[in-house]
């Protein structure tokens, strides 16, 4: 005869413990509480974080969310069981020591994750929010890398030296020194555009440290930039972009964070694209591409500020989007010209012969 007997609920929190500890034991703690209480009704509660304006003086709020095991619906059960398995996942990684990227875990059960990796990453971050770890220094879980990189000058990790004189990925660094000095940093939006320019590089033996970021650069690639920023203050930094919002925006990405507020790399210019350069070529701004760049335009109206030269360069930005507003215009970097690697290379001379006056005119 069986009994029909009403099962417990029991809360599983994911908080931090009050005696911080090593993350691995944190996570056998909460591992350990659900195996105690497998045959009861599990509810874990964690803290989901939701992004609100970064600007200075903000933070992430977040709320409580419960995710229970007898759950009345199949998604909220898939919830359960996905959590269980990443939470598997974070402590074998951290038993044997390896490091692993977002999309590593997802490739791990495609299926229970919904073929979606953004449902893999708001589990991970509800995970280290909740127990304040952080997802790289704490979890070992990175971004897959995506900005890439080419140079003729190696670069050096301690008694280590890495080449990339093929476009190679950007690795992850701790403590790097480039070999030497490159002539001018290049970074550019598209990936087509950047892998032809390499070759025209090489083939003309030109000293350029070459990057692009594949659109919106990561945060591993923003990092490389700003340290090539610091380390070579006086170098030409130039970037060519689309000629519409979504172009300045990107190189806006590499040259500040937090709107406007903590310029990451000063010396970044817009080289190109110029919309009134094409010849042929223009498309209709959607309404859409109309919106963003008014919004854009009154961002930087309002944060025209820091050397006279950034307000310059801030200026050209307003200068462009005000074009493409007036002609209703947009443009793409690959159909500037037959040649786009020339007009690139063409730029780059006439703007680093400008750097040089402008350089030698700063240290008089």
């Amino acid at each position: 005869m069986m009994l029909d007997l009403p099962l417990s609920e029991v809360h599983v929190y994911f908080s931090p413990e009050v005696r911080p500890d090593t993350p691995l034991k944190t996570l056998a703690r909460i591992w350990s509480e659900i195996q105690k209480n497998i045959h009861n009704d599990i509810v874990l509660v964690l803290q989901k974080p939701f992004s609100v304006r970064k600007t200075p003086g903000d933070y992430v709020k977040s709320r409580n969310i419960e995710i229970r095991q007898l759950a009345l619906v199949s998604g909220e059960a898939r919830k359960f069981a996905t959590l269980i398995k990443i939470l598997k996942v974070l402590i074998t990684n951290l038993l044997t020591r390896k490091q692993t990227t977002k999309r590593d875990i997802y490739y791990q059960d495609v299926a229970l994750f919904q073929k979606s990796q953004t449902y893999v990453n708001e589990i991970l971050d509800c995970i280290s929010y909740s127990l304040h770890l952080s997802m790289e220094d704490d979890l070992g879980i990175f971004a897959s890398q995506k900005g890439m990189l080419f140079s003729q000058i190696p670069l050096a990790e301690g008694d280590t030296v890495f080449t990339f004189d093929t476009p190679t990925l950007i690795p992850r660094f701790h403590d790097i020194k480039l070999l030497g000095c490159p002539d001018a940093v290049i970074i550019l939006e598209k990936e087509a555009i950047f892998k032809s320019f390499c070759q025209f590089v090489k083939e003309k033996n030109l000293n350029y440290l070459v990057i692009t970021g594949k659109g919106f650069p990561d945060r591993l690639t923003r990092n490389f930039v700003t340290y090539l920023s610091k380390e070579y203050k006086n170098l030409a930094f130039l970037g060519f972009v689309d000629a519409d919002v979504y172009g300045i925006n990107i190189l806006k990405t590499y040259k500040y964070s937090l709107g406007f507020s903590v310029p990451q790399c000063p010396q970044l210019r817009l080289a190109g694209v110029h919309l009134l350069e094409y010849r042929d070529g223009w498309q209709d701004l959607s309404m859409r591409d109309w919106k963003m760049t008014s919004n854009f335009i009154n961002k930087v109206k309002t944060n025209c500020h820091g050397t006279h030269l950034e307000k310059c360069e801030v200026k050209l930005w307003h200068r462009e989007l005000t074009r493409s507003l007036v002609l209703f215009k947009k443009s793409e970097i690959n159909v500037i010209s037959n040649d786009p690697n020339q007009y690139i290379f063409d730029k780059i001379k006439c703007l680093m012969s400008q750097h040089s006056v402008t350089a030698r005119h700063m240290q008089i």
